[in-house]
């Protein structure tokens, strides 16, 4: 199966002739690109057919808009890829590409498996995307500055804490400073590099007030506490033989 895998739309300064689409075989077969047309959206570049090439199982081949003069633009876009009876087998739709990154279908595991997944990244050409990892813990400490910006993390079911590097792209320390907080439960997008683990995207899952104000059980609540909830039940046990009792006097004096 030939798919779109790294699309480059927006170089730093002049786009030029700089912009690029990766394409790669992912059939256990070799591919004749021949039978294949690149194009953006339907009323963006004129139609480039691919050069009559074999693409290797798992082999990455790229083209840079010098060859197939495809503008892609700036601000939205839509890369397809045709085949010969004119059917689309594939198609990216991007919109508000950063300069100097890429957009690549990317590898994300997490404790529940592996899916993919669209991201912009650095750019990797005719080489493979690196596999992100997707990690729910908890924030173990406070923000700080030293080469990097850098906080710790513990993941679920994990003894051992990660230290995140983090740059102001991602998360100015400003912010940083008001929500990486302990104790806070979070989900993280890292980028693996040897030991380190770089944060390219967070989500919030708790913060540190939500999880205090989560009513305790009831095994760790006060002797006190527990006593008095059970006041009321213990007040309707002793009224209950006085109760009896009124009741058998009074229809013993309706009997009188």
């Amino acid at each position: 199966m030939l798919k779109i895998t790294e699309i480059f739309p927006n170089p730093k300064g002049s786009d030029g002739n700089q912009e690029w689409i990766e394409l790669t075989n992912f059939s256990t077969e070799p591919v004749n690109l021949g039978i294949f047309t690149l194009d953006d959206s339907k009323k963006g570049s004129k139609p480039f057919p691919l050069p009559q090439t074999t693409l290797q199982p798992n082999q990455t081949t790229l083209f840079q808009k010098s060859e197939t003069k495809i503008n892609l633009n700036n601000t939205e876009d839509l890369v397809r890829l045709i085949d010969q009876n004119g059917q689309v087998t594939d198609q990216v739709e991007y919109t508000k590409p950063p300069e100097a990154k890429s957009y690549a279908l990317t590898t994300i595991k997490s404790q529940k498996g592996q899916t993919s997944s669209w991201q912009w990244a650095k750019p990797t050409p005719n080489k493979p995307n690196k596999a992100l990892y997707q990690i729910e813990g908890t924030i173990t400490s406070t923000p700080e500055i030293q080469n990097d910006f850098t906080f710790t993390f513990q993941p679920d079911q994990s003894t051992e804490n990660l230290q995140i590097i983090f740059t102001e792209d991602t998360l100015d320390f400003e912010t940083a400073k008001l929500i990486i907080i302990p104790n806070t439960k979070a989900q993280i997008l890292t980028n693996k590099t040897n030991q380190n683990f770089q944060l390219i995207d967070y989500e919030i899952l708790e913060t540190q007030q939500q999880s205090q104000q989560k009513t305790p059980p009831l095994h760790n609540q006060s002797p006190t506490t527990t006593f008095i909830q059970f006041i009321p039940i213990i007040i309707l046990l002793l009224l209950l033989p006085t109760t009896f009792l009124i009741y058998k006097l009074q229809k013993n004096k309706n009997r009188i």
